[in-house]
């Protein structure tokens, strides 16, 4: 009972925020959203056979199409748009379950990844503009840190599970794995990028170092076999969980420079900006919005023929 009045009190906490929030979607919309209307979008994205087709559709002229197909349909409001959605994903996985199986199969696969899943952006390029990224985070031969402290925390959940050896304030530790199970199984329901997996990260890190606590524990007891199964173990997971996911297209070099030419046109260099829209716009024909905004860098410019 301790722990469910516990859990009742951390639950209360929250309710003022989210009640907040309910009060701003209602005074502006009109309608009872409990936290966001984008779920019904989100969740059809995330669940739709043609995933990868799915999750590449970007803010703006991309995301306007897509949600006016609800509108058509008649769903004015932010809630029937999300209503709208739902009800097309849920007729998408009952159609198919072993196909929405094999897909929650492929999330789980690219949860388990080293590697950092962009959602519109590329983290492995834009850390060429950052000297602590540099040394934080790098892709060559394993993905660091994801390719290291993934694979040392499923180790530990390992050993949890099917060794004798974390019985020692059990409860505590299920404590945390059920956090980063409800997070895992959010994102799975979802779309898995690396901006939704950071919220794990924190819980990922104190398990991988448990994993590595136990080992050199091992190693000190001279519980040898045990330790050489840890490693062994543990080198299979690395390879794993650095095996390639994504396969770059033309279009993600493309959106890649959009967003730079972004960020130069928000900081005032607009040159660097004209640079990176016309890279996007050679790599990607038709590209709309980088075309767009290639266009108003040109005018500001000077160039308004050309625009």
């Amino acid at each position: 009972m301790t722990g469910l009045r516990h859990s009742l009190m951390i639950l209360v906490g929250f309710l003022p925020v989210i009640a907040v929030t309910f009060a701003h979607n209602l005074s502006v919309d009109g309608e009872p959203v409990l936290v966001s209307s984008n779920f019904g979008a989100n969740f059809y994205l995330g669940n739709h056979p043609n995933y990868d087709s799915t999750t590449a559709i970007r803010p703006g002229l991309e995301w306007d199409e897509f949600i006016q197909e609800a509108v058509v349909d008649g769903n004015l409001t932010p809630s029937a748009q999300s209503g709208y959605f739902t009800t097309k994903a849920l007729d998408n996985i009952l159609s198919d379950l072993p196909g929405f199986l094999g897909l929650l199969g492929k999330k789980l696969h690219l949860l388990l990844a080293g590697e950092e899943i962009k959602r519109n952006l590329d983290v492995y390029y834009f850390r060429a503009h950052s000297l602590l990224l540099k040394f934080l985070l790098w892709k060559r031969y394993l993905a660091f840190p994801s390719g290291l402290l993934i694979p040392a925390a499923l180790l530990w959940i390992g050993l949890f599970f099917f060794t004798s050896l974390e019985q020692a304030r059990r409860r505590e530790k299920w404590l945390l794995l059920l956090f980063l199970i409800s997070q895992g199984a959010a994102i799975l329901l979802f779309f898995v990028a690396t901006r939704y997996r950071l919220v794990m990260a924190p819980v990922v890190a104190v398990f991988a170092a448990a994993a590595v606590w136990r080992w050199v524990e091992m190693l000190r007891a001279r519980r040898y076999l045990v330790g050489a199964f840890m490693a062994v173990a543990f080198a299979v997971l690395v390879l794993y969980s650095n095996l390639d996911r994504i396969k770059q297209r033309p279009r993600d070099e493309a959106e890649t420079h959009f967003y730079e030419g972004l960020a130069y046109q928000e900081a005032g260099r607009t040159q660097e900006a004209l640079a990176s829209f016309k890279l996007a716009t050679a790599g990607q024909p038709n590209y709309a919005m980088a075309e767009y905004n290639l266009a108003m860098a040109l005018n500001r410019s000077g160039w308004t023929a050309q625009a």
